[in-house]
């Protein structure tokens, strides 16, 4: 809080958490990512703040990053189907996000999707 956005990417800043979290003493060893908030301020979208968890534990770091790529790449599209549809896509709900599995097509209203 308080802090400029300075990151280039969704991963140097959960890169940077863990970073600082470690100078304190404490380990991360899960992380849950939600979806975007949207920027209209009259929006009654429910906000959804875990969709993708990842146990840091059981994998890499560049697979990590790699993962949190993918998703922050994608999150823009799933808010706003969120947004339209009150849910997530049902092909996204099928897929397991903890283990990295990202490739699934998903419909919007102008275009199709790959997450």
């Amino acid at each position: 809080m308080g802090k400029s956005l300075t990151h280039a990417s969704l991963a140097e800043l959960v890169d940077e958490f863990i970073i600082s979290y470690g100078r304190c003493y404490h380990e991360v060893i899960y992380i849950s990512v939600g979806l975007p908030f949207s920027h209209n301020d009259i929006s009654e979208s429910p906000l959804k703040w875990k969709i993708l968890n990842l146990s840091i534990n059981e994998r890499a770091w560049h697979e990590v990053k790699s993962i949190l790529t993918q998703y922050a790449k994608k999150c823009e599209a799933l808010r706003e189907y969120f947004g339209l549809k009150g849910r997530l896509p049902d092909m996204f709900l099928k897929q397991n996000y903890k283990t990295g599995s990202t490739k699934r097509t998903i419909l919007t209203k102008n275009q199709s999707i790959i997450i």
